[in-house]
């Protein structure tokens, strides 16, 4: 760390932002140097440097000449420096700045000083170049702007506070267009189905429903058209696999369509089909099933019947009226 030759001057060259000029090499320079730069405790030597702030502008090209020197024909300090660059800081109109954020502050928006070093109070030409660069890019990029993927209808644009429609004109009157979802917000969301495991209605064996009484009742019989398919399977099975096609399906119940099931199940099997071989029903399995409908229903009305007149009749002898020897007694 070097220390600036000149009298009353406390600059350093590691510690201060200043720039340091050694003394010229040539003998007659070097003498100029010596003679405006006196000190009464040592010499200067080639070593000796003097920081930029007793330079004009701080700069060197004119050689010694452009050294000032005050009245009593020394040089001026580094603490009078701003006498040499013309400003007083004691003038009012005088904006100090202690730093850039404070600058970047005072002049807004209307100036960039992203290029501009405040240590040195110079602009980087190289970071200038790169700012401009940028700032071209980015007009260029909003010139171009985004595509516009909607294909709606525009809405006219008038003094109206009521939106009035505006008719489509196209060349093809049979053209269609056709809605793309270009973008993840657009596409409709998809319900997924839940998954299921093979043969999940195997784990029903063994259960049965039961009366108030805890006694079993009895299973319903299947036709002999449905037979089962699967690995192990049982009425009690297919029975289940039946049931719950009809209550959790919403498609029509064919049973398992593929040949490939006999050989190989857990590969050819349609999980959302119950575990049965492919049947059809025809027109004959259907009347059949009314005539047994309403079979079953004519039973019922008997049932409801008989029971409405006993109790018509209990209602009737609990209204009639006593004996008379029951009376007297």
């Amino acid at each position: 760390m070097v220390m600036c030759f000149v009298p009353n001057c406390r600059h350093y060259s590691e510690r201060d932002s200043c720039k340091f000029f050694h003394f010229p090499k040539t003998r007659h320079e070097f003498d100029k140097w010596k003679k405006l730069i006196s000190r009464a405790d040592r010499e200067p030597s080639q070593h000796s440097m003097v920081c930029s702030c007793h330079f004009p502008d701080g700069k060197r090209e004119h050689g010694p000449a452009v050294i000032l020197r005050s009245p009593n024909t020394r040089l001026l300090p580094a603490s009078d420096r701003r006498l040499i660059r013309g400003i007083d800081p004691n003038d009012p109109n005088v904006k100090k700045f202690r730093g850039k954020p404070q600058l970047a502050r005072y002049l807004g928006t209307g100036a960039d000083i992203s290029s501009f070093d405040y240590r040195t109070g110079k602009l980087i030409p190289g970071k200038l170049q790169k700012n401009k660069i940028r700032l071209r890019n980015d007009q260029i990029g909003q010139g171009k702007g985004k595509p516009d993927l909607n294909t709606s209808l525009p809405i006219r644009q008038t003094a109206s506070i009521f939106k009035q429609p505006v008719t489509k004109v196209v060349n093809h009157s049979s053209s269609k267009v056709k809605a793309d979802p270009h973008r993840a917000i657009d596409q409709p969301k998809q319900m997924l189905s839940s998954l299921w495991q093979l043969f999940w209605e195997k784990r029903l064996q063994g259960w049965s429903a039961s009366d108030i009484t805890e006694e079993i009742l009895k299973s319903m019989d299947l036709p002999k058209g449905i037979q089962g398919v699967g690995p192990g399977w049982s009425a009690e099975t297919l029975l289940s696999s039946l049931a719950s096609a009809l209550h959790t399906s919403s498609s029509s119940i064919t049973g398992q369509m593929s040949a490939g099931v006999e050989k190989n199940p857990a590969i050819w099997l349609n999980t959302s089909q119950p575990l049965c071989k492919a049947f059809t029903v025809t027109d004959d399995d259907i009347r059949k099933q009314e005539e047994r409908v309403q079979s079953i229903r004519k039973k019922l009305e008997q049932v409801l019947m008989a029971d409405i007149l006993a109790s018509a009749e209990d209602i009737v002898d609990d209204e009639s009226p006593l004996p008379e020897k029951m009376e007297e007694d």
